[in-house]
This record gives structure tokens, sequence and C-alpha cells, in this order.
């Protein structure tokens, strides 16, 4: 009986503030057969973090190091970030397979040139990393099993670059607020999404945009920033979603907009900037539908970069 192949193993480095986009790497990753390693996430409580992240990068195939602006700025700074790179490039050559991925469009550090790159961003971004891992597991005897990906997955990266490519050529508030609605009903295949921002004069999160509604005369939800039970999801700065708006409605949402969209399901998405909630993303939709955790992963990946662009434009003007 031919021995079994044992799962490759990938360590994921990457700045802390990078936590999301990574997760979502890491989901698709773990799906196509990888055991995946992230900072910090298998520690358990008391233990010595330099000493595990030493051992996972000395028994991993492949260091994927995450890059993006934040990593660049920052996170090459962190301990942990600069202790999983220095102990895989001490490793002896070809023990260790290093694998520099952008996340983002930014500047690749100059310690990391040498190394195979791999930009998340291209067309085949995903592909190529999956081709740079398969090749490395039948070096090291390892098994990948890649699934084949489904027509309808979200396309996380295409999606991001397009919203990141729109931020940086606009500082037009609504046109980054059509571009990041546009992706969320192309990919998510959802019937309405609406973005509401704070107004700080009335404590409201009120309605700047939306698409997918039918019914024209009926204004958008508002949500008041006071402490209720409808806003607990804001406050509590999570993600929150309402499987049957017929069986049980948030207080804060119109009645009369429920009734004549006829939506069944809604889905809410907090917009954090610098530690402050400054919007909500909306999604609504006119039948039950199952929202996969890679779905609410890119969404909350898309409310990251529109809060980040929602308080850079509203502190210039």
């Amino acid at each position: 009986m031919p021995e079994s192949k044992r799962p490759l193993k990938v360590f994921l480095c990457h700045a802390r503030s990078d936590q999301i986009a990574v997760r979502a790497l890491y989901a698709r990753l773990t799906k196509d057969g990888v055991d995946a390693w992230l900072d910090k996430e298998k520690l358990l409580p008391g233990q010595d973090w330099e000493m595990e992240i030493r051992k996972a990068v000395r028994e991993a195939d492949v260091v994927v190091v995450c890059l993006s602006k934040q990593f660049n700025q920052a996170g090459f700074r962190q301990k942990e970030v600069r202790l999983a790179l220095d102990t895989a490039i001490e490793q002896p050559e070809g023990e260790i397979f290093i694998v520099p991925a952008r996340l983002e469009e930014c500047d690749p550090l100059e310690s990391l040139r040498r190394w195979h790159w791999v930009d998340l961003f291209e067309d085949d971004g995903y592909e190529n990393i999956l081709r740079a891992l398969t090749a490395r597991a039948e070096k090291v005897h390892a098994k990948l099993i890649v699934r084949k990906p489904k027509k309808s997955k979200v396309d996380y990266f295409s999606s991001l670059r397009d919203i990141d490519n729109t931020i940086a050529k606009s500082s037009d508030l609504q046109i980054i607020l059509q571009s990041a609605l546009r992706n969320i009903i192309l990919q998510l295949k959802v019937n309405a999404a609406s973005i509401l921002l704070l107004n700080p004069e009335n404590g409201f999160f009120e309605c700047a945009l939306r698409v997918g509604f039918l019914s024209g005369g009926v204004q958008g939800s508002s949500i008041s920033s006071a402490v209720n039970d409808g806003t607990s999801s804001l406050l509590e700065r999570r993600t929150s979603k309402v499987p049957n708006l017929m069986i049980s409605k948030p207080d804060f949402l119109d009645d009369a907009l429920v009734k004549a969209e006829k939506f069944i399901e809604y889905l809410s998405v907090p917009l954090i900037a610098k530690g402050e909630i400054n919007g909500v993303i909306e999604i609504f939709h006119r039948t039950s539908f199952k929202i996969a955790d890679e779905n609410v992963l890119f969404l909350e990946m898309l409310a990251d970069r529109i809060a980040l662009a929602v308080d850079n434009i509203l502190l210039v003007n």
C-alpha cells in the first residue's frame, strides 16, 4: 500500500493590520488542501510565540509573505513578522520556499526581490500561487488537492483591485461608493445594497447611496447611533445578519421600504476607520440565500477600504 502524503504546510506571514485580507487568503488555501498557519492564530494561552513561530516556520514547506502598504510601512518592523522572515531566510537553500504575495498595490521590499513573486491583483494571481505551491508539494512529496473554482465563486481580488484603483484615482466620494456597491451586487448576486454614512450633527447613519431598489419614492433606512437593540451589532463592531425580515425586523428598518421592495434577507457590515464607526454597508435580498464565510470576509475587506476612504475624504473636506 503506497504511503499517504501529508498536506503541504504553508506559513502566512503578514502585518497585524492585514488580518482580514489574509484570513480570506487563508480560507481559500485551506479549501484547496493546504495546511496553513497564521501568525499567532494557532497559539494556545501561555505558549511562547517566539518559539512557536520559529517552529512553525522551520516546519513549513512554504512561507507566503503577504505584502501590503501596511506591511511595508509598519508590519516589517513588527517582532513576529521580522522573526518569521529571519527564521525562513536562515534555512539552508532548498529547505524552504518563500513566496512574496501582494495583497494590494504596493512597492516591493528590497530584501524580498530575489524570491519568486506572485501578484494576487493580476488576473491569474491566485492560480499562480497555487501553481507555485503545487510545484513545491511535488518536490517535498506533500499533497495539494486543488479544487476547481465554481463559476459563482467570489473573485475577491479583482473587485478589491477595482475599488483600490477608484480610490487612488478619485476623491469623489459618490464615485467610490458607486464602485463599492457595483462590486457587491456583481460578486454576491444580491438584489440591493446601500451605504449609510454617519452624520455627526444629528448622530444618525443616513443613506448616502443605494442600488437595486425598485421603489424610487421610498427613502433608504436611517439608523440612530444611540444605544438600542437595533444598533447592537454596530456598537459591537460586527457583521449582522437577519435571515427573514418577515419574522424579525430591526426597528430601524423602514416598514414601507421592506414591504414595497419585498425584502426577505438583510445583512449589515460596519465601516470602521481609526477605531470609529463612520458608516454601514447594508445588503438586501428578496429571497433567502446562504451567505458563505468567504462572502462575509470579502464584505469586511471591502468595508475596511471604504471606511478609510470616507475618513480621508471627509477629513480633507
